[in-house]
């Protein structure tokens, strides 16, 4: 068996492991940064799936918004990708961004906690 078909063997492996030991709708992070899995309740005879899901993290690993971009498929994937690297849509953001500045928020680390 060559290397590569036995990291994927060993990946297949984890992702059923993390499912099986999950609650639906549960956001498993992984070790790239802003990367997490979504386990998704099956329907009717189906049984539960996996969504992948890029969310921006903070300075602790925290997803930064409510909900990120879920990805369900390898296709979906790569359509994702050309979208995300068309220069139009960098320009359009650009300029979104010029016109309606994001206020940055203060945010209270939970890493420093005051012990009482």
């Amino acid at each position: 068996m060559a290397i590569e078909e036995e990291k994927d063997k060993e990946l297949e492996e984890k992702i059923k492991q993390v499912v099986k030991e999950s609650h639906d709708w549960e956001k498993i992070p992984t070790s790239i940064k802003g990367i997490f899995l979504v386990k998704v309740p099956g329907r009717g005879d189906k049984g539960p799936t996996v969504l992948i899901e890029l969310n921006p993290v903070d300075e602790n690993g925290t997803p930064t918004k409510r909900r990120g971009l879920y990805i369900k498929s390898f296709n979906e994937l790569l359509e994702f990708q050309k979208m995300l690297n068309n220069e139009k849509l960098e320009e359009l953001a650009e300029t979104i961004s010029k016109l309606y500045p994001i206020k940055e928020r203060k945010r209270i680390s939970k890493t420093k906690i005051v012990e009482i």
